[in-house]
C-alpha cells in the first residue's frame, strides 16, 4: 500500500476500518454484497442523551433487540455525562418498508420500544434531521 505522499507500506493483511463505505473493497472492486443482509439504517444525532459515567463514557454503546439493533456513538460529551451522540437503528429493508410513517416517525418508535435506548434518550432532543442509508 502506498500513501499520498509516496510512502510504501508491506503486510500480510489490510484490516479496513472504514465502516459501512468499505473503502479497501470500493477501490479494488472486492465488494460482494451478501443478498440476505439486505440492511437499512435510520439514525440522528440528538443532545443530551445519557451517557456512561467516567471514562467510558466515550464508548460506543451496541444495543441489540429481537429484529433490530442500536448503535449510541458519542460525539461531543458535556461536563454533566451527557452529550451529543449518534442514534441509529439497524433493520432489515423489507421490514422497514412494511412500516408506516416517516423515517423520523420510524425511529422514534423504534427508540420507545427499547427501554435501554429509551432509558439513555430521556429528554434528549435532535440535533440533526433524521436521515436513512441502505447496503
Amino acid at each position: 500500500m502506498t500513501t499520498t505522499s509516496g510512502e510504501a507500506f508491506r503486510g500480510r493483511f489490510v484490516i479496513d476500518a472504514s465502516g459501512r463505505s468499505n473503502l479497501t473493497g470500493t477501490q479494488e472492486g472486492l465488494k460482494v454484497p451478501n443478498p440476505r443482509l439486505r440492511k437499512l439504517a435510520v439514525f440522528a444525532h440528538f443532545d443530551g442523551v445519557q451517557l456512561d459515567p467516567g471514562s467510558k463514557g466515550g464508548d460506543t454503546v451496541i444495543v441489540r433487540e429481537a429484529q433490530h439493533w442500536f448503535w449510541l456513538i458519542p460525539l461531543r460529551i458535556d461536563g454533566e455525562g451527557r452529550g451529543r451522540v449518534s442514534v441509529g437503528a439497524v433493520l432489515d429493508r423489507d421490514a422497514f418498508s412494511k412500516m408506516e410513517g416517516s423515517a423520523t416517525e420510524i425511529l422514534k418508535r423504534l427508540i420507545e420500544c427499547s427501554p435501554a435506548v429509551k432509558s439513555r434518550m430521556g429528554t434528549a432532543v435532535a440535533a440533526s434531521e433524521v436521515d436513512r442509508k441502505s447496503t
